[in-house]
């Protein structure tokens, strides 16, 4: 059930990858232009050894902000969809990871490939909290970018690829857990919604002549689109008498599509997992 949960909440809701800047590099993307190119070049040389020596492909990326995105995408779901928009680590693998900086929102996320799972999120919580939100809170990027890297590399790639245990993680209260399989549930059903909302109106009785004689067809007013919920109608009739009326649904915000190996990376896709973090 667990697995169940976390492999469906990682793609429910989440934003079409369109719209993204594609990568111009497969170690440092610093698009808000945070570092200096000393530092840059350090952490870009150091992100580019780790992918020659062990084959995990791991990328910063600095956005001035994600405002041009719906407010109902949260920061992990804008860096789930960025990661395989970008298509981060080797597709087969699924080891890669990004380490996303939005300035604007003040925002840090480590984002890490499927194949983490969510063992490893408590060690990307104390790299957020020990190390990145310190160094970000007082505006020096450099130290904390620089840093971050070097810690992520040690305390989660390394050990990772060493074959160590990840750390255990029983801390989900029972209303988490609750929680969660009410999120999965309402899910499923998100998915079946346009088939049962027609079931259920059509198995009405009519309010004008009471008879079980009622129809629906929908129609699309606005389509849903990166994570902004669409719109839609139904007209309800019914074939025993003159009633006639509408009722206005909405269509769930679109999900991306797999990762086709964008830019200069692999092919590789999240798994959701990771650990975020205000600044």
């Amino acid at each position: 059930m667990r697995i169940f949960v976390i492999v469906f909440l990682c793609w429910a809701g989440l934003a079409s990858a369109q719209g993204f800047p594609p990568p111009y590099s497969s170690t440092v993307n610093d698009f808000a232009d945070l570092l200096p190119d000393p530092v840059e070049s350090r952490i870009s040389s150091r992100l580019a050894r780790l992918k020659n020596e062990s084959g995990v492909e791991m990328t910063v990326a600095t956005l001035r902000s994600r405002s041009g995105t719906a407010r109902e995408v949260t920061l992990e779901q804008f860096a789930t969809a960025l990661f395989d928009s970008w298509g981060i680590g080797d597709r087969s693998r699924n080891d890669g990871v990004l380490l996303l900086i939005l300035v604007a929102e003040r925002e840090v996320r480590i984002e890490l490939g499927a194949a983490y799972g969510q063992d490893w999120n408590s060690f990307a919580e104390q790299v957020v909290e020990e190390t990145l939100v310190p160094w970000l809170r007082e505006d020096d990027f450099t130290t904390g970018i620089d840093l971050g890297t070097s810690d992520i590399i040690t305390r989660i790639v390394q050990p990772y690829l060493e074959g160590a245990s990840p750390p255990e993680n029983d801390s989900m209260s029972f209303s988490d857990k609750v929680f969660l399989a009410l999120a999965v549930l309402a899910g499923a059903v998100g998915l079946f919604a346009g088939k049962i909302r027609q079931w259920l109106i059509a198995r009405r009785a009519c309010p004008q002549c009471g008879k079980r004689t009622l129809n629906v067809s929908s129609r699309v007013l606005r389509p849903a689109s990166l994570g902004q919920s669409g719109e839609g109608i139904d007209l309800i009739t019914c074939t025993s008498c003159d009633h006639r009326a509408e009722t206005k649904y909405v269509i769930p915000a679109q999900r991306p599509t797999k990762a086709q190996g964008g830019g200069r990376f692999g092919g590789g896709r999240s798994g959701g997992g990771g650990a975020s973090g205000r600044f």
